[in-house]
């Protein structure tokens, strides 16, 4: 069974981490209201989570998202995060106050390690604020 990659599958994570103004980790509620997006792209606003730890910024227990699945081609698939699943969002606050998922990652052990060492180091050379 192939892996299922999510939204922002070719941002490297270290640039995912420096460009994010929070890094959570979150149960998906609702998963929004599927609109076309760009070419080849899928846009979905109004996505509810539910806040279960921020590793980096400050964020309300439960927020309100949009973000966007590559659709086509197949090689570059994203999936749709699955409600009751819980992910590491990558968000930014756009203009007009909505919050962005610019990657969204599995919230698998190995990946909230992964990430928690990667905040740890930028924060350690001054790179990020926690």
């Amino acid at each position: 069974m192939a892996e299922d990659h999510y939204t922002g599958r070719q941002i490297p994570l270290e640039d995912a981490v420096l460009e994010a103004q929070v890094v959570v980790i979150a149960q998906v509620l609702k998963s929004g209201n599927v609109e076309m997006g760009g070419p080849g792209e899928a846009y979905y606003d109004a996505a509810r989570i539910r806040v279960m730890e921020a590793l980096a910024g400050d964020v309300t227990p439960e927020m309100t998202i949009a973000y966007s699945c590559q659709t086509i081609p197949e090689s570059t698939f994203e999936a749709k995060p699955v409600e009751g699943d819980t992910y590491l969002f990558f968000l930014n606050l756009e203009n007009g106050g909505t919050w962005r998922a610019k990657k969204i990652e599995v919230a698998s052990q190995s990946n909230q390690t992964m990430i928690r060492k990667k905040l740890e180091g930028l924060a350690r050379v001054g790179r990020i604020r926690r």
